[in-house]
């Protein structure tokens, strides 16, 4: 046996899937268990969606990669892909932030004798299920189109498959949204916020006033008797479509009017009632991994009281990055390099830290850019990285 066996090969749980992914039934909390499709549902919220443009915004805007190359042809042909991938397909791509994972098919193009990637063609998660081969990308069905066999309808390098959070399911991921999937339910359920909230508005600006009319009847206009009960009831609902109401001058022996419409004073509102709702839009945010600090911030003042929740959001953006860099890598990078020059050219694509690409700017981290950078990939190599292929500029 050659001792370099239990160290090389692949790896031994390359086909290893949780099992708690597949497990939606929690004892422990008095709710339905997350599942991808409360993620519609959510998406509904403009606390949510807005938050995962606080996400996705400023990780488009600010990621930064050096690629590693010792071939001048094929990293300027890298370069130019990276940069109009980031422009045109990374937005399409980190739908799987939302739903865990994203299936897009890739659009190339024939150019000066070389395959150029040219655009990704969205596709709805739900619609697409993976099909993988010893552990490894085969390809994706994709509901709505008829496969023959069953099987795959997209294979690489026609297909993005784009996970997050991958280390919960290598293949599905798990969405962001997981785990601000309680403080929404507590705020859209029955009987949540924005129910009690609707409830008491509705009450007490068309359905509060308390109506009061002699017992008896009265002769309308054709001679047929009416309730005075029944009178009343129809003013009230006039009353609450608009309509004005006139009551007639009857009095009882005590003087007050017979027939009278009293609106009904609302209780006095809690001071943990607005609150209440606005906690749980904070925890909707932080459940996305998005701090309060940060999305609240206004100006640089209170800097260094928000730099730690600032790190820790920008430290999340850097990983959906990396990720989306490690898929764009293996799965359209590699083959079309390959495909264009041949086999055997070594390269890298290395993600820049966002805080030190700005920092190198000369920015700060409270003045993190929100606009699109010119060029996505620099020339200039993170810190601290030893480049293994090409030259030190």
């Amino acid at each position: 046996m050659s001792t370099k066996q239990p160290f090389l090969g692949e790896a031994i749980t390359k086909e290893y899937k949780p099992a708690h992914t597949t497990f939606t039934f929690s004892p422990f909390r008095l709710s339905p268990a997350f599942n991808v499709f409360f993620v519609r549902e959510m998406l509904a919220d403009p606390r949510v969606t807005f938050g995962l443009y606080l996400i996705k915004g400023p990780l488009l805007a600010n990621a930064r990669f050096f690629i590693d190359c010792d071939n001048a042809e094929v990293k300027s042909f890298l370069r130019s892909t990276v940069n109009r991938f980031w422009r045109n397909g990374a937005l399409i791509a980190l739908k799987a932030v939302e739903w865990g994972y994203s299936c897009s098919e890739v659009i190339y193009r024939l150019a000066d004798g070389l395959i150029h990637y040219d655009q990704l063609k969205h596709l709805n998660s739900i619609d697409c299920r993976v099909f993988t081969s010893e552990g490894k990308l085969a390809g994706a069905s994709v509901r709505g189109i008829p496969s023959r066999d069953g099987g795959p309808v997209l294979y690489p390098p026609r297909l993005l498959w784009h996970v997050h959070n991958r280390h919960e399911n290598r293949w599905y991921g798990e969405s962001r949204l997981k785990g601000a999937y309680l403080p929404w339910l507590e705020k859209w359920d029955k009987g949540g916020f924005r129910d009690s909230r609707r409830l008491f508005l509705y009450k007490f600006a068309f359905g509060g006033e308390t109506g009061y009319y002699p017992p008896g009847t009265t002769v309308d206009e054709q001679g047929n008797p009416i309730s005075n009960q029944s009178l009343m009831l129809q003013m009230l609902e006039r009353k609450r479509n608009g309509a004005a109401v006139a009551l007639p001058a009857e009095y009882t022996e005590t003087g007050q009017l017979a027939w009278r419409i009293e609106p009904q004073a609302p209780p006095p509102i809690s001071p943990l009632y607005p609150e209440w709702g606005t906690r749980l839009d904070d925890e909707i945010w932080e459940g996305m991994g998005i701090p309060a600090e940060v999305a609240r911030a206004e100006g640089t003042g209170a800097y260094a009281g928000r730099r730690v929740p600032l790190v820790a959001f920008y430290t999340i953006l850097q990983m959906i990055a990396n990720s989306l860099a490690e898929d764009l890598n293996t799965q359209i990078l590699r083959p079309l390099v390959e495909r264009n020059f041949g086999p055997g050219v070594h390269f890298d694509l290395i993600p820049i830290p966002m805080l030190q690409a700005h920092e190198e700017e000369g920015e700060t981290v409270a003045n993190f850019s929100l606009v699109p950078a010119h060029e996505v990939v620099s020339e200039e190599p993170p810190q601290g990285y030893t480049i293994r292929y090409g030259k030190p500029p």
